[in-house]
């Protein structure tokens, strides 16, 4: 093996299961901030060969992805190839879970669970019922001895990737045990605990160190340790590893990087089988939330060491991490130069004045060739058409806004930051400039009610021309949240955790919260039944992947029609069950019994009638709840038996709501008066 530091040798390797068609940043930045530092490193995404190895009949429909032809003059027969793909993964014969290929998503369940660090070493010891297992024996063998490195690292950012990533690091241990294996990512730094304690002995086994949090100094001393005895192990921040049985964690505080100080990333070894006509790229400009003050059910800012650092009582305040302008704009020429040109800012909020800023230096350079697409926040400057048709020019095509809810007090509750009448205004303006927008709307915030969620349905209805896609999420308490470090947070939305759903989970189980896990699904599904049927074009938009829209373009994504059918039965069911939820148990099952179970009494009639009320009780209820229930019950006695039924209710909800906030002002200010 190498020793010295000009010869010694690195391989960051980026497992199965990804996206093939979205690249993490992660491993491009890391690279090409050791290359400046004068490391020799080597980098290779795994997942698109992975593919191959797995689907050989498909070569050719993979290829086609990656022609223009299919985005421009036969978008159609990408859909043709796509299929192709689904179906070809439906056929791996495996003993895993799953591994299916649907729209525009690629989800791997490996046979263990992921979340249990004992079913990750079962996995290991399993290693040969894994999907992946014969990619990595027959590809990824072979592919590190040709490399010949000294140490090999292996980036894991999600839970489709722990399981085989671990068994990748084990079957290199095995076959080159001289090799020092260093593991590190978004994941492994939200499992730190867990894997600093006495259960993960075994672990150390086949992964010599662990790296948390932001890996670029870390790493640079620990290859300058390894090659040439530059410093000493010990000394390294954020660093894990065993030493005489025990597990070593060094607390030497939080690295952080000027961000100014990293290199333009490189994309080698990710870029040459990418499932696009042309290399899609990340670029990242933030570490962590430029708000500061984040959502409060948001974690992703936890990971970067200067939120962790603060967590850790070692600063005074979170400091705001920005690569300048200048330097992105020699990023983006360098890679333009190089023949990129379709990026990825993949931070999760570019604020708007920067991100105009930005498209004004594009413009005056005279850089009119790039496309581009963001995270934005709903911010004012979003629906200004001048900023907007500037975005546009300088190649922003597609980006995508954390709508949430549609409810005031949910926002503020969230601390969302933003004003809930601006959204329509913020998605008009973006489309109306020809820029593809896509929401998110969360259900399931542990405040909100049923009439309060179908909100949401009011809005998407009413704005369906001028949002592209959505995505329903449902909450979820991240371990690493506002929600559940602070205790005073979590007590003000009458939520309280119990447990990890794994010791590796990202995800805590939590009492509280004023809908059941029923009534959240049967929101997701009518929201996102909404969203499919609001236009011809919506479901076939789905069926491509974010960066791969940025190819086709809006025209041609709305030209492509499909057929739209009937809600299915799982719909059908979820609508009754929203309608229960809203006028009662007990009104429910007197409907029941006389639609259902034949009791049409007349004393059962009478007493029916008598809780339907009259049409003088809406808009004259103790509060708008009340008048939704009222109006509910008289206008959908039976039900709701489809979409426009729950549409209707929708809207009454929205104006009894904007009339009870109207109200709620004037009290507030006659208040304030006196």
């Amino acid at each position: 093996m190498n020793s010295s530091s000009e010869h010694y040798k690195t391989l960051l390797l980026f497992p199965p299961n990804y996206h093939p068609i979205l690249i993490h940043p992660s491993l491009p930045y890391l690279t090409a901030y050791l290359r400046s530092k004068g490391h020799n490193v080597v980098q290779k995404n795994l997942t698109p060969a992975a593919y191959r190895f797995l689907m050989p009949q498909i070569s050719s429909a993979i290829d086609g992805m990656r022609s223009w032809s299919l985005y421009t003059t036969y978008p159609n027969w990408f859909l043709y190839f796509k299929q192709l793909i689904e179906k070809a993964a439906d056929q791996i014969e495996h003993k895993d879970r799953e591994f299916k290929i649907s729209r525009n998503t690629f989800n791997y369940i490996p046979r263990r669970d992921s979340t249990h660090l004992d079913q990750v070493f079962l996995a290991v010891d399993e290693r040969e019922d894994n999907l992946f297992y014969g990619f990595f024996k027959n590809k990824v063998m072979e592919y590190v001895r040709e490399q010949n490195p000294d140490l090999v690292g292996i980036g894991i950012t999600d839970h489709k990737q722990l399981i085989p990533g671990v068994i990748l690091a084990a079957m290199i241990k095995d076959n080159f045990p001289d090799i020092k294996i260093v593991v590190g990512g978004h994941l492994i730094t939200r499992a730190e605990a867990v894997l600093t304690s006495d259960k993960a002995k075994r672990l150390y086994d086949f992964v010599d160190y662990l790296i948390f949090n932001e890996g670029e100094l870390p790493l640079e001393m620990l290859i300058s340790v390894l090659s040439s005895n530059q410093g000493k192990i010990e000394d390294i921040p954020r660093l894990a590893y065993a030493e005489h049985g025990k597990i070593i964690n060094n607390h030497k505080g939080f690295p952080i990087l000027d961000l100014n100080e990293l290199a333009t990333p490189v994309f080698d070894g990710f870029i040459e089988d990418q499932w696009t006509p042309e290399p899609y790229v990340p670029i990242g400009i933030y570490r962590g939330c430029w708000k500061g003050a984040v959502c409060n059910f948001c974690d992703l800012n936890e990971i970067f060491s200067g939120f962790a650092a603060r967590r850790a009582n070692l600063l005074d305040k979170v400091p705001k991490r920005m690569r300048s302008l200048d330097l992105l704009m020699q990023d983006i020429t360098t890679l333009r130069e190089a023949g990129i040109k379709y990026f990825s800012f993949t931070d999760e909020w570019f604020p708007a004045g920067h991100l105009i800023k930005l498209s004004e230096m594009l413009i005056a350079k005279g850089i009119n060739d790039i496309q581009f697409d963001w995270y934005g926040m709903i911010e004012p400057k979003y629906a200004d058409a001048e900023n907007c048709t500037k975005l546009y020019s300088a190649g922003g095509r597609f980006v995508q806004f954390g709508i949430e809810s549609r409810s005031e007090e949910i926002l503020k509750s969230m601390q969302k930051g933003y004003e809930k009448d601006l959204a329509a205004k913020v998605l008009r303006a973006t489309s109306d400039a020809g820029i593809m927008n896509h929401i998110f709307i969360m259900v399931g915030y542990p405040t909100s009610s049923i009439e309060e969620e179908l909100l949401n349905a009011a809005f998407i209805w009413e704005n369906k021309e001028f949002f592209h896609t959505e995505k329903t999420t449902r909450f979820r308490l991240s371990s690493l949240s506002m929600l559940a470090l602070d205790k005073q947070e979590s007590d003000k939305i009458g939520i309280s955790r119990t447990s990890r759903e794994g010791d590796l989970a990202v995800n805590l189980f939590y009492q509280g919260g004023k809908l059941s896990h029923s009534y959240i699904e049967a929101l997701r599904l009518v929201l996102d039944e909404l969203v499919r049927v609001r236009n011809d074009y919506a479901p076939v938009m789905g069926e491509f992947a974010y960066g791969q829209r940025l190819f086709i373009g809006l025209e041609r994504l709305k030209g492509m029609k499909s057929k739209i059918g009937s809600p299915d039965e799982k719909v059908r069911d979820a609508l009754m069950k929203i309608w229960r939820g809203l006028v009662g148990q007990d009104f429910a099952e007197m409907r029941d019994d006389i639609y259902l179970r034949d009791k049409k009494t007349p004393k059962k009639l009478e007493a029916f009638q008598k809780m339907k009320g009259q049409p003088d009780d809406i808009n004259h209820g103790p509060d708008w709840k009340a008048e939704v229930r009222s109006f509910v019950r008289q206008r959908f006695s039976g039900g709701f038996n489809g979409l426009g039924e729950l549409l209707e209710a929708s809207c009454f909800i929205q104006g009894a709501y904007l009339k009870s906030l109207k109200e709620n002002c004037k009290s507030s200010q006659q208040t304030f008066k006196n």
